[in-house]
């Protein structure tokens, strides 16, 4: 709450004109911001009207201390904070008032008076200080608690040691009355109430196991009803001198509903409804914590059985699971990172298996997840030479290619030999390749070694000087036939594979880059023997991760466009289906240190 009211700090400060305290209507039950110690915080004053020196006592209560306004322009509203106005009156106070079970007294001999002077020395032993306090009994309605220190020391004890204040007494003006005990019956329940969604919720997010999924808290549940099932499970179970076991005998109860003790560093216990998942071996039980998205694995004889007294455990769940309608694997601490305590607004999909289907509606949220899916799929960033994904850029030597022929071949069956994809995953197959065209993400060609075109087309330019070739319009042009073939917008012919015809039009592939073209039969030429023993030298790829570039369209141009303009990149072999290579791009590093 604290990180929370310092999010909206500088809203407050911009809001003019400051409100004055006269001009409002106070109200005991309203709740206002004040600023104490450089911090704003939430009050409700404690008497309306001011006092002769114009002041305003108010109560703090997410720290249970008392303050005192001088001036008036400090208390504020939050009326005008749009929807975070109703976050802050409904979310209840964070500090609760408990009475010392041990009653201390001074070392003087008063009675129990405390001078100002002790009380600051007691208190000062107090506050600020992590203490285990475990619930006795009620003192004039009130919980009463013993507090121990971190080596299980009691307070009073602790105190007295240090010379601070005498052992613990009691008291007879204070009434100790022991906790009511509440009677109720165990009972089996199976079924609890599924939650009503709209097609979009907002959610509060508490947990997540992994990456990819989360659980998020409904903010449309109110916090009353939630305090209350709560509140109920803790004066219930904790009245009862004998706990009800869940399992009493040795049938199973796989998929019933119960109570889990939850002791949160064992310095208060809590109690959580559950629901029994997986029962194995030695008495040990999995079980969901509805309402919290976790799962724990306990031993069976720590689950409560519900009673048929609780009036509020049949409540549906406070929060639902949730899973993003696309995988990602990010780190587990980037995940965490971005999604944990974050306030998301989602669009509802199906339900499968108690998990829903989401996407996230809010812009911003999206394209902080785009970020991830980036450094996820793609590592084209500046790195140190010395790093595991970076590799120097050196011009590669060419390829030894066999004696080129002259003549031309008539061989109509002849074909491209298949290209070289045995590669090993992780294998880094290429330091310096190139794109040559691209449809997506899933579907665009990289040359692998540029160097070994530049060859083949240094071979190509000095065929077509030859008279020979200019006069060659004879072709017999079928599908599946390597060919040579123009291409108009280089003015450049290339090697290429006859892909359809249609009368006097020829669709071909330039197998070296991956573009397909329809021009006239005209256009085309055989194809030295030689060049058709080389495979093709353009590789069908589809990045690693793609199908998320999709889902987050607003960043895919953006990666497109720097994919396009790098001049050579690393690639990292994936897998390959059905012949496209499924790949990951790396840094390359220049031997100036220039990516």
């Amino acid at each position: 709450m604290r990180n929370y009211i310092k999010s909206i700090q500088l809203q407050l400060q911009k809001k003019p004109p400051r409100f004055n305290a006269n001009k409002l209507d106070i109200n005991q039950q309203d709740i206002y911001f004040v600023q104490v110690k450089s911090e704003w915080q939430r009050v409700k004053v404690s008497q309306p009207k001011q006092n002769l020196d114009g002041s305003l006592e108010v109560f703090c209560i997410d720290s249970g201390s008392k303050d005192v306004i001088y001036d008036k322009n400090d208390l504020r509203t939050v009326e005008k904070t749009g929807s975070a106005a109703d976050d802050i009156h409904q979310w209840p106070p964070l500090a609760s008032r408990f009475v010392l079970a041990d009653l201390v007294q001074p070392l003087r001999d008063t009675g129990s008076h405390w001078s100002t002077r002790e009380m600051a020395i007691f208190g000062a032993k107090m506050i600020s200080k992590t203490w285990t306090a475990v619930p006795i009994d009620f003192i004039n309605e009130c919980q009463s608690v013993r507090l121990f220190d971190a080596t299980n020391q009691p307070l009073v004890n602790l105190l007295a040691s240090m010379g601070v204040a005498s052992n613990f007494c009691s008291t007879p003006s204070l009434k100790s009355t022991p906790l009511p005990v509440i009677q109720g019956n165990p009972t089996t329940i199976t079924q609890i109430p599924g939650v009503n969604l709209a097609a979009e919720e907002n959610l509060f997010v508490t947990f997540s196991e992994k990456p990819g999924s989360f659980f998020g808290k409904l903010e449309k549940m109110l916090v009353e009803a939630k305090d209350e099932m709560s509140t109920e499970l803790f004066k219930v179970y904790s009245s009862l001198p004998n706990l009800p076991i869940l399992y009493v005998d040795n049938q199973s109860r796989l998929g019933h509903y119960g109570v889990l003790q939850w002791n949160e560093g064992q310095n208060y216990k809590r109690f959580r409804r559950v629901l029994i998942t997986s029962e194995l071996a030695n008495d040990l039980v999995k079980v969901y914590l509805i309402d919290y998205g976790q799962s724990v694995l306990t031993s069976c004889f720590k689950i409560l059985a519900p009673l048929d007294c609780l009036d509020h455990f049949r409540q549906p769940p406070h929060g639902i699971l949730c899973k993003l309608d696309l995988e990602i694997s990010p780190d587990v601490s980037v995940w965490n990172q971005f999604i944990l305590d974050k306030r998301v607004k989602v669009k509802v999909g199906e339900c499968v298996g108690g998990i829903y289907v989401v996407t996230f509606v809010d812009d911003s949220i999206n394209k902080e997840l785009a970020n991830i899916v980036l450094r996820k799929a793609v590592d084209i960033f500046t790195a140190p030479a010395s790093t595991k994904n970076s590799f120097p850029l050196v011009k590669p030597k060419a390829s030894s290619l066999p004696v080129f022929e002259n003549e031309p071949s008539r061989n109509n069956l002849c074909k491209y030999p298949p290209q070289k994809t045995d590669f090993v995953p992780e294998q880094i197959i290429s330091a310096h390749a190139i794109v040559t065209y691209f449809n997506s993400f899933t579907e665009f060609w990289i040359q692998l070694e540029p160097q070994s075109v530049t060859t083949i087309m240094e071979r190509i330019h000095s065929l077509i000087l030859d008279p020979k070739f200019v006069n060659q319009k004879d072709i017999s042009a079928t599908i599946g036939k390597p060919c040579l073939a123009f291409y108009p917008v280089d003015g450049k012919w290339h090697r290429a594979i006859v892909l359809a015809l249609n009368g006097n039009m020829i669709t071909v592939c330039y197998v070296d880059y991956g573009i397909s073209y329809t021009l006239r039969t005209s256009y085309l030429r055989e194809l030295p023997q030689d060049l058709i023993t080389l495979p093709a030298l353009a590789f069908k790829c589809c990045l690693d991760g793609s199908e998320l570039l999709s889902k987050v369209f607003p960043f895919a141009d953006a990666l497109k466009d720097r994919f396009l303009k790098s001049s050579a990149f690393g690639v990292e072999f994936c897998k390959v289906v059905d012949g496209v290579l499924h790949i990951r791009l790396r840094h390359v590093q220049t031997p100036d240190n220039e990516s």
